[in-house]
């Protein structure tokens, strides 16, 4: 009688914790197959912070055309057009790069390099309205928040570090024309006099083979016209937490993540230098919804990873 008196005791007590664990962090009941259906969006990239720009104050009821310039010395690394908005507030954001995380960290990582060497320029028309260092905007950024950010990004032009001329090669697309001409001309003279009733005009286009391998490759401006589609975070929010084991036998707490997600279309215009230009396309807003692992651990785990894993 003690001995299931006692089990009974140790079960209230393990459904107790278990149950003040699950008020401390909100637990609820895992998603729906509705709410699972949101998650389509690819994989999320890295998040990278955000760089943001403090609007000067703007007092016109026009659209205001803005170019933001970066700089590395005196090479243009990234122009972004953006359209802000008439009447917008003192304290207003435009977000840059907000949709190119990776070309972002690209500059970060060059600033990091060799400190002060990038410079950050706004113009509006001819006017200059900002010319700073990009490391003071950017530790300024950290302090300004994407609530206010505003503006309608028309176009980006990136562009890869400065080398010099002679490190410059462009990225073989195709053939030299002018010598696949040749091979051409040298094909159709072989197949005049060769007999079709052996085998001198395979060896016709042996040669042919031979000769046009050996043609330097070149590249035709533009290198590539493309749509591709960008995808930038607009705020999460998490609604439930389970406690399960991690891939490596870890009980810890997953958080349920909804994120608003901007989907953007640009056409991309690749050049043989590595450079190229994005021209707005169209963009809709969508969610996509994952669990996200915590670093804490939780006790009573059950089963595995939950699905989908951020």
């Amino acid at each position: 009688m003690r001995k299931s008196l006692r089990v009974v005791t140790l079960c209230s007590v393990a459904m107790l914790a278990t149950s003040l664990f699950a008020g401390e962090r909100n637990r609820a009941a895992e998603p729906s197959e509705q709410e699972r259906a949101t998650a389509r969006i690819p994989a999320e990239q890295p998040e990278v912070a955000p760089l943001l720009y403090q609007l000067p104050e703007m007092l016109t009821n026009d659209v205001v055309t803005l170019q933001i310039r970066i700089l590395q010395g005196k090479h243009l690394r990234v122009q972004e057009i953006v359209d802000i908005p008439p009447g917008v507030q003192s304290n207003a954001t435009v977000g840059v790069l907000s949709a190119h995380g990776e070309d972002l960290a690209k500059l970060r990582e060059a600033e990091a390099r060799k400190p002060g060497s990038l410079r950050f320029l706004v113009f509006a028309g001819q006017r200059l309205l900002t010319d700073e260092p990009f490391a003071s905007i950017d530790a300024r950024s950290t302090k300004l928040s994407a609530d206010s950010a505003v503006g309608e990004v028309r176009q980006v032009d990136f562009r890869p570090e400065a080398k010099a001329p002679s490190a410059v090669r462009a990225e073989g697309v195709g053939y030299d024309q002018a010598c696949m001409d040749d091979c051409q001309m040298r094909l159709d003279s072989c197949l005049e006099w060769c007999d079709p009733r052996g085998d001198s005009c395979n060896q016709c286009y042996t040669w042919y083979h031979d000769c046009y391998i050996f043609c330097p490759t070149v590249c035709t401006e533009p290198k590539s016209v493309k749509n591709v589609t960008t995808y930038s975070s607009l705020g999460s929010t998490y609604s439930a937490s389970v406690c399960r084991y991690d891939a490596f036998r870890n009980p810890r707490w997953f958080d349920y993540r909804t994120t608003r997600v901007l989907v953007t279309t640009w056409q991309r215009t690749e050049h043989c230098d590595g450079s190229y230009t994005d021209v707005y396309v169209s963009s809709y807003e969508t969610t996509t919804s994952c669990w996200s692992k915590s670093i804490q651990s939780c006790p009573f785990p059950t089963n595995g990873v939950p699905y989908p894993l951020c």
